[in-house]
C-alpha cells in the first residue's frame, strides 16, 4: 500500500469518528486507524529488509526502530495503535 492508501486510511477513520453516538462506526474507525499504522509498519520493514508476519513481528518491529533511533515513541505508538484495534474486536476504547 502507498503512502497514499495509508493517508486515504486515515481520512477514512477520521469521518467514521466524526459520527457522532454510533460505536459500530467507531469500531471501523478504530480498525482504521491500526491498518494505517500497520501498513507504515510493514513499509519500514521494506525499507530496512526485516521480517513481518504478523502483529507479534510488529512489535518487534517497533521495538527495533525505538531503539535504532532511541525513540521510545515507536513503542508508544504501537501500544496505541494495538488499543485501536482490541477496540475493534471488543469495543473497549480506552485513552491513549
Amino acid at each position: 500500500m502507498s503512502t497514499e492508501g495509508i493517508r486515504k486510511l486515515v481520512e477514512l477513520s477520521d469521518q467514521e469518528f466524526q459520527v457522532i453516538g454510533d460505536s459500530t462506526s467507531r469500531m471501523v474507525a478504530a480498525d482504521m486507524l491500526w491498518g494505517a499504522f500497520a501498513r507504515g509498519l510493514i513499509a519500514v520493514v521494506g525499507i530496512h529488509g526485516w521480517e513481518c508476519r504478523g502483529e507479534e513481528d510488529m512489535k518487534d518491529v517497533a521495538d527495533r526502530l525505538a531503539e535504532k533511533q532511541d525513540q521510545p515513541r515507536w513503542r508508544q505508538d504501537f501500544e496505541t495503535a494495538e488499543q485501536l484495534q482490541r477496540h475493534f474486536l471488543h469495543g473497549h476504547l480506552t485513552e491513549a
